[in-house]
């Protein structure tokens, strides 16, 4: 097994970017949303104040896509290494291989199940192998930790809130759908913080889980070369 020491830190760390992102784009669209409510109730249009705005939420967005596309590499790229540790072990009964921990994620409609299903066989095989579950002999009777499907969960619904929030603005053609497009992004900026907490909760679990188990692997190669 090879260690996830290194890959798990650029991952958690891009992870807490994203959440702290969020959360100021959280603000920021907030801050829409009031001046846009403001005007709609009719204030006076502040010009300046509605060019500063625009700018600030144009900036967070393209910070947002780049944290975004940055952290998903970093993601996909531990989690690949984390099925293929399971591979390493020859743990029987994997029904997937180290290639879906990636390509699940670009195959249009199973993309909506198979990192899931991925996920749940390298938390449940983490578990098994680092000795988490004693009495288990057989790892597929390990039931998957409440975290896992709240991590697809959050992460699907994420998505779903963002996409329909782009289509929204970008018809968008009066105060009221923007206000309304504008709540849309507001929602997928606040399931972004939660999506990326529970992201860097399921990452340190299973990576501490793994170091345990590669210390125990080497601990029995040694042994059974003194027995040797």
């Amino acid at each position: 097994m090879k260690s996830l020491r290194i890959r798990s830190k650029v991952t958690l760390f891009l992870l807490v970017v994203d959440a702290v992102v969020a959360i100021v784009a959280s603000w920021s669209t907030w801050t829409m949303i009031e001046y846009l409510t403001s005007i709609r109730d009719g204030a006076r249009v502040d010009q300046a104040l509605a060019e500063r705005i625009d700018d600030r939420q144009a900036v967070l967005g393209m910070a947002q896509i780049a944290i975004l596309l940055v952290c998903a590499i970093a993601f996909m790229m531990w989690m690949h290494r984390a099925y293929k540790n399971l591979k390493v072990v020859k743990l029987t009964g994997l029904q997937y291989s180290p290639a879906w921990a990636v390509g699940g994620f670009f195959v249009p409609f199973l993309n909506l199940v198979r990192p899931y299903q991925v996920m749940r066989e390298i938390w449940t095989a983490s578990v098994f192998l680092a000795g988490d579950a004693p009495g288990v002999e057989d790892w597929r009777r390990i039931r998957p930790d409440v975290r896992v499907p709240l991590w697809w969960g959050l992460f699907l619904l994420m998505n779903l809130t963002g996409n329909v929030s782009v289509r929204m603005m970008v018809g968008a053609k009066d105060i009221d759908a923007i206000l309304t497009a504008g709540w849309a992004i507001l929602a997928s900026d606040l399931l972004d913080i939660p999506a990326a907490v529970v992201a860097i909760v399921l990452v340190r679990a299973i990576s501490g889980r793994q170091e345990r188990a590669r210390d125990l692997v080497a601990l029995r190669e040694s042994a059974a070369v003194f027995a040797d």
